[in-house]
C-alpha cells in the first residue's frame, strides 16, 4: 500500500499555499511534481531526504524516506529433469 505524505501550510487561510518538493538524491527518490502534489518513486535501496519549501522560500520541512526492496511473489516452480535414478544409499542433491 503506498504511503501518503501530507504537507500542511499554516495558517490554513494562507493566500499562497503553493510549495516545491525536492529530493536530496534523485537516484534514490525521484520527485515527479504535478502542481502542488507529487509522486515519489523509489529508485534504489538507501535513504534520501525530501525537502518541502513554501513558494516564497521562507519555510521548509524535511522528511527522510527509506526505500525498501519490494516483495516479489513466487509465480511458479520447475525442475530441470523429468525423472532420475539413484542407487540405494546414494544422495541426490537438489539445488535452487
Amino acid at each position: 500500500m503506498p504511503q501518503i505524505i501530507k504537507v500542511t501550510i499554516l495558517p490554513e487561510n494562507a493566500t499562497d499555499k503553493a510549495f516545491t518538493i525536492s529530493s536530496s538524491d534523485p537516484e534514490i527518490v525521484e520527485v515527479q511534481a504535478d502542481g502542488v502534489s507529487c509522486k515519489v518513486v523509489g529508485k534504489a535501496g538507501e535513504k534520501a531526504t525530501l525537502t518541502v519549501t513554501t513558494h516564497d522560500g521562507e519555510y521548509t520541512a524535511e522528511c527522510e524516506v527509506t526505500v525498501k526492496a519490494a516483495d516479489v511473489q513466487v509465480e511458479g516452480v520447475s525442475v530441470d529433469i523429468d525423472s532420475t535414478e539413484a542407487e540405494e544409499g546414494e544422495t541426490i542433491t537438489v539445488t535452487l
